[in-house]
This record gives C-alpha cells, sequence and structure tokens, in this order.
C-alpha cells in the first residue's frame, strides 16, 4: 500500500515481480506473509486483523530454494519502507456540558453545549430538537462547541451527538 492511513483491519499489500518468484511481506521488519508472483508478474495479498497503530510496511521480492528445514532465501529485490496508520476505532465521546450549569432553561435562551472527544474530528454534530448544529473545534485540542436556543415549549429534551474521525470511523450517542 500507499503510506497513509486507514480505517480497516485488512490491507491489501499489491506490487509486481518476475513469475516464479515470492513476495515476503513484513511489518515492523517482522515478516507477516508470504506469496507467490503470478504468470502476469503481478502479487496481491490482503493482510487481515491488523491491529490499531501506525507501521513499517516493505515487500521483499525472493527466490525461495530449499525446503522449510534447510530453506535458502535469496533477496532480489526490496520495495520502499511505507509508513501506515491502522484506526478503526470510532471517536469516544469523553463528557458533555452545558453552560449555563443549571436543571432547567427560560424558553429562547441561549445554551453552549461542550463535547470533548478526540482532536481533528472531521465532522461534530449536536442535535437538539429535531435541528442539527456543527460543534465547532475549539483552540483547546479535543474541544467542541456550539450555542443552541431553549425551544418555546416546556418540557425535557434530549441531545444527540454524532462524531466522525478523519477516517470516516463513526460513533453516534443518544439522549445525553
Amino acid at each position: 500500500p500507499a503510506s497513509g492511513s486507514f480505517s480497516s483491519s485488512e490491507i491489501d499489500v499489491q506490487g509486481e515481480g518476475d513469475y516464479g518468484y515470492s513476495a515476503i511481506i513484513y511489518l515492523n521488519d517482522e515478516e507477516v506473509a508470504r506469496t507467490e508472483i503470478d504468470v502476469d508478474n503481478t502479487f496481491t495479498y490482503t493482510l487481515e486483523d491488523i491491529e490499531d497503530g501506525e507501521y513499517e510496511i516493505y515487500v521483499d521480492i525472493a527466490d525461495i530454494t530449499g525446503t522449510d528445514e534447510d530453506e535458502e532465501i535469496t533477496v532480489i529485490e526490496t520495495s520502499d519502507v511505507e509508513t501506515i496508520v491502522v484506526d478503526t476505532t470510532a471517536p469516544e465521546l469523553v463528557s458533555v456540558s452545558v453552560k449555563p450549569d443549571a436543571t432547567s432553561f427560560t424558553s429562547g435562551e441561549t445554551v453552549t453545549v461542550t463535547v470533548l472527544s478526540e482532536e481533528n474530528l472531521a465532522q461534530a454534530t449536536l442535535i437538539f430538537n429535531e435541528e442539527s448544529s456543527t460543534l465547532e473545534e475549539q483552540s483547546t485540542n479535543g474541544k467542541y462547541q456550539a450555542d443552541i436556543v431553549m425551544p418555546e415549549e416546556l418540557g425535557d429534551y434530549t441531545l444527540d451527538i454524532n462524531l466522525e474521525d478523519e477516517l470516516g470511523n463513526e460513533a453516534q450517542f443518544r439522549d445525553q
């Protein structure tokens, strides 16, 4: 794969080499897979169950001879090292607070809702009284705020919060 970030624990590794050789795939200098190069001089392999984290990945094109016990590997070519980040975890809602602090509000009053989560979310949305408001990121990392106006009708209301990180991992928090 090219350097970058992935929201899946499965990574497709593709490349080219001469038919008859093998592709040996490494994550952080540890061999994780081998596959044969096809007659069209290409290979494809899907790494599965990769845990969240940052990895350096590269491939050796190699001539492998012998048996398992006395295997001999001659590296023909080594790919560039690519850095990948796997992040399959949805954003976490750390806290929700409302200012001014009160147990009840007056009709038409503006209230500031503050949400703490991870920094640099692609989207943070607050849904209140069937209206959607964007939670804007503040100067404090991971702090998002939106102002909402209390409705005319008295009653109990809930807040729904939708968070999405840069890789598209989503979390929805209902009845906050």
